[in-house]
């Protein structure tokens, strides 16, 4: 490489394209120069030979005379100008004379060279060989073209046009280009020289200069790399002095928190915690300790431990055992739970649990004892037994038979004496069969369902439950069950109540007592209800005879409503547009047809009621159809009373055994009271139906959200002629009419309410 710094490389380079470029620039600035010269002397010439015609041919008239004037002096022209040819035009661009054969030209008067000429500047045009005139002629040597006005005193007498042979003189050009652009090539390779030889100088110079800094800079980085090692290894000397420093502070505070904690665990432990060392000196002595035994700390810590808390009697044999303890670190107390007997400081012995570790420290045994005070638990342990002695001693002696069963399985777990001597078996078929022989399937069922539920609180109660016994015997019981807790296992404790000659007495007092009210209900209510029949029978019959002439009477006018719509559109009749009547007549008459049968039946089931009710007919009944047929009738007034009605009927259920008009007089009784004891519309009301099989019953559920029962209302609620509706025409008489009904049919209707919230009204019957 010429050089080796780029910056002289660069001014080199630099410089180099300079003289080149100067080179090129001068000779092309020659060339143009010389161009021009030779370009104006060839128009001087022509300009003096247009002076000349001009003024020679101001006198002569006819392009002929022109012509032989020009011809004449065409010789000597060429001779005097070195002319190549010559052509004369006249002043309209007509050819007259040229020295060669091409007559007839006509120069174009928008051309270019006409510009020239009117302007009367000459047009020179410099053409080389190869190149075409304006003919279109190629042009075999080089020449310059020239073209001006030939012009005398008044007028343009013509256009001259001269070629001129230039070919000499663009060889001088030629050959004087030649010669300066060698004296200028010489010239500038000189100066490059010199300028090369300066640079190689400077290059040397700036080399070494260069040399000489990275050397020094090589050091100085080598210096500065070195310190900063040095640096470093000064930083990681004292980031690990440090770190060791906070390490060191991090152990001792870890430390100081652990003894802290230790302090605090050892304080906090409700049971002594006590170090001896080799010598059964007691070196520590927690809170706990102190708590135990009454001894302080300065008391007792630096004192032997067997003389001061262990019993005299028991003294020689801990003595003995400590010996090789100190010897072995081991012993038959060692990492063991002992219950053992100790002392207090008032000398009163008591019980305790007593472990011991062995710890090494200094190349000697040292124990360490965690001591805990069993008195209380001894005497929870012994009010526990007293309490199941006495538990034991109530449930074998009670006079009523006991049976117990585990309240998460329901598995039997025990029974009294009383219990196995009813039921005629041992304890052990009581432990593998329970009560489940001796129960029909629906009682068996319930009370399975009972035992599993496991209520705690209030327990449960399954009232005349039929019981057959080995020897085929009827018996009728009750079972009450609560849980209890025995020995840490929930348990439901049964007693078993005999109504069998109760319930016997029972049914003959109550057949006597039904009579007694038969007879007095006879007595009441036959006035009334023939009143009743009277009063309400006749205008039913009224309604219910004419309903056929009703139906008839509208088939006939329904054709004529249906074309005085259509002749009279806007035609309303009792406030009903015609589409609307049209719909709803039907409906309406229906609905007529519905109410005065209900009235008939509800006048029927007054009757029935004075009536003795075994006659009263059972079937098997679906509740479901039943609230249907209800719902149907009550529809209009569920329209007027509330804009929340839903219903929900169990998409299964078993049917039961009973009357279906007493039935539905109970579901109509229920929904017409939650409807009227609601405030407005947006409240609701709901019917729902469930069918419980475990338990063998059918629910009816009826919620509003109604105005609540007081609970002096609710306690009286089933109670005859007794109403809070008096000023609606309330008779007090149907949810007595309810009580009864259910009641004949085994079943059972409980109320739920809350003031302002609402009523929850649940109806349970047995399945068939």
């Amino acid at each position: 490489m010429l050089f080796r710094n780029a910056s002289i490389r660069r001014l080199f380079l630099l410089t180099l394209a300079g003289s080149t470029g100067m080179i090129v620039l001068t000779s092309i600035l020659i060339h143009s120069l010389y161009t021009h010269y030779l370009i104006s002397e060839v128009e001087a010439q022509t300009l003096r030979i247009a002076e000349h015609f001009g003024a020679e041919l101001e006198w002569y008239e006819g392009e002929a005379n022109i012509a032989e004037y020009i011809r004449d002096e065409a010789s000597r022209i060429r001779s005097h100008f070195r002319l190549d040819r010559l052509r004369f035009y006249a002043a309209d661009g007509h050819l007259i004379y040229s020295t060669e054969e091409s007559m007839g030209q006509i120069i174009d008067k928008k051309s270019r060279i006409r510009d020239f000429t009117n302007l009367m500047l000459p047009h020179a045009l410099l053409l080389e060989p190869d190149q075409k005139n304006r003919e279109g002629e190629p042009v075999t040597h080089a020449q310059v073209e020239v073209y001006l006005a030939v012009v005398g005193e008044e007028r343009v007498i013509g256009i001259v046009e001269a070629f001129f042979d230039v070919t000499d003189r663009l060889a001088k050009l030629d050959r004087i280009y030649m010669v300066f652009t060698v004296i200028l090539t010489s010239i500038t390779l000189g100066f490059i020289l010199v300028a090369t030889w300066a640079l190689g100088g400077a290059d040397r110079n700036i080399t070494l200069r260069e040399e000489a800094e990275e050397n020094l800079k090589r050091m100085n980085e080598s210096l500065e790399a070195q310190v900063a090692q040095r640096t470093a290894d000064l930083a990681s000397v004292n980031e690990k002095l440090i770190e060791e420093i906070r390490e060191h502070k991090a152990v001792s505070a870890e430390l100081a928190r652990n003894q802290e904690m230790l302090r605090k665990i050892t304080s906090a432990a409700r049971d002594a915690i006590v170090m001896t060392d080799s010598h059964g000196h007691i070196t520590f002595w927690n809170e706990g300790a102190q708590r135990i035994f009454g001894f302080a700390p300065g008391e007792i810590v630096g004192d032997p431990v067997h003389s001061i808390i262990v019993p005299e009697r028991y003294q020689a044999e801990a003595l003995e055992g400590f010996a090789r303890f100190r010897e072995t670190g081991s012993g038959p107390i060692v990492g063991r739970e002992f219950d053992i007997t100790a002392v207090r400081k008032n000398g009163e012995e008591f019980p305790v649990t007593l472990s011991v570790s062995p710890v090494r420290l200094d190349d000697q045994w040292h124990a360490v004892a965690i001591v805990r005070d069993e008195t209380d638990r001894r005497r929870v342990q012994l009010a526990l037994w007293e309490s199941m002695s006495r538990f034991r001693t109530l449930f074998e002696e009670s006079l009523n038979p006991v049976v117990l069963f585990h309240r998460n399985s329901g598995k039997p777990y025990d029974a009294n004496l009383r219990a196995l001597t009813l039921f005629g078996i041992t304890k052990q078929d009581f432990l593998e069969k329970g009560l489940d022989g001796f129960l029909g399937e629906p009682d068996r069922n319930r009370f399975r369902a009972h035992l599993l539920q496991g209520e705690e609180s209030t327990g449960f109660v399954m009232e005349n439950s039929e019981f057959r016994l080995n020897d085929e015997s009827v018996l009728f019981m009750s079972v009450h069950g609560r849980t209890i807790q025995l020995e840490g296992e929930a348990m439901v404790y049964c007693t078993i109540h005999d109504h069998t000659e109760q319930l016997r007495l029972q049914h003959n007092w109550n057949r006597s007592m039904q009579q007694l009210i038969q007879s007095e209900k006879m007595t009441f209510l036959g006035t009334m209800v023939s009143g009743f029949a009277h009063d309400i029978n006749n205008p039913n019959q009224l309604i219910s005879v004419n309903l056929p002439l009703i139906d008839k009477i509208w088939a006939d006018l329904r054709p004529v409503i249906e074309l005085h719509h259509k002749n009279q559109p806007r035609t309303r009749i009792g406030g009903l547009s015609v589409p609307l009547l049209l719909e709803r007549m039907p409906e309406i008459l229906e609905d007529m047809r519905s109410g005065s049968d209900r009235i008939a039946a509800f006048v029927h089931g007054l009757v029935d009621f004075a009536k003795d009710e075994q006659l009263a007919a059972r079937q098997n009944v679906n509740i479901n159809h039943t609230v249907e047929n209800v719902l149907r009738l009550l529809k209009h007034k569920i329209r007027n009373s509330t804009d929340h009605f839903t219903k929900s009927l169990a998409a299964s259920i078993q049917a039961v055994s009973g009357n279906p008009q007493q039935l539905e007089q109970v579901v109509l009784n229920l929904l017409t009271n939650a409807l009227e004891s609601l405030p407005s519309r947006d409240r609701a009301v709901s019917v729902t139906t469930e069918f419980h099989p475990e338990a063998g019953t059918v629910k009816l559920i009826v919620r509003d959200q109604g105005v609540g029962m007081p609970p002096e209302t609710k306690r009286r609620a089933f109670e005859a002629f007794y109403t809070t509706k008096q000023e609606s025409g309330g008779t007090g008489l149907g949810l007595a009419i309810v009580a009864l009904f259910v009641k004949e049919h085994g079943g059972t209707v409980i109320f739920e309410s809350e003031l302002g919230q609402g009523t929850t009204a649940v109806l349970s019957l047995p399945v068939v």
